[in-house]
């Protein structure tokens, strides 16, 4: 059956199956050492995904500490006005420090996981990380989500009880 034309709060009650294979798409920089770094994924992202996890981590030789934020654009930024006029990956996605909102991994934490089912709309563009070191020297620091694409069509009998439903 075609869901295509579905509304998005629908489609997002199918069952987690329905949503087809996963994938993950990373950005990363390494050598920060009191730098604000950006980078952005190869690959572009569908026009409409679910985001089903994020991931993220650092690795320095002494204690540190790194804020990272997620955006969505076509090109690499080179200034922090450009990247946070960028639009968020997800637009409560961390704490806000400043009206922006980041995520921090310390040196403590090898790495943080979050899952979550959230649907986005990318209109293609890429996904873009901004990654900053708040504290002495880190060798690396990575950002990678899991995510799918939003069915359009499912088999007939995984919906036939919801025809009542829909109306």
């Amino acid at each position: 059956m075609d869901v295509s034309k579905w509304p998005l709060d629908e489609i997002m009650q199918l069952p987690d199956h329905a949503f087809g294979r996963r994938w993950i798409v990373s950005v990363g920089r390494s050598g920060l050492s009191n730098n604000i770094l950006y980078d952005i994924s190869e690959a572009g992202l569908p026009e409409r995904f679910v985001v089903w996890e994020i991931m993220w981590c650092g690795d320095g030789e002494i204690l540190f500490v790194v804020s990272m934020a997620l955006g969505l654009s076509d090109y690499l930024p080179t200034t922090d006005v450009e990247f946070w006029a960028f639009p968020r990956l997800i637009s409560d996605l961390g704490i806000d420090i400043n009206g922006n909102r980041m995520l921090f991994i310390r040196s403590e934490q090898s790495w943080r996981r979050m899952t979550l089912r959230q649907p986005v709309a990318s209109g293609g563009r890429r996904l873009v990380g901004r990654f900053a070191e708040t504290a002495t020297k880190t060798a690396a620091a990575m950002i990678a989500i899991t995510i799918s694409s939003l069915p359009r069509e499912v088999p007939d009998w995984l919906i036939s009880g919801r025809r009542e439903f829909r109306g």
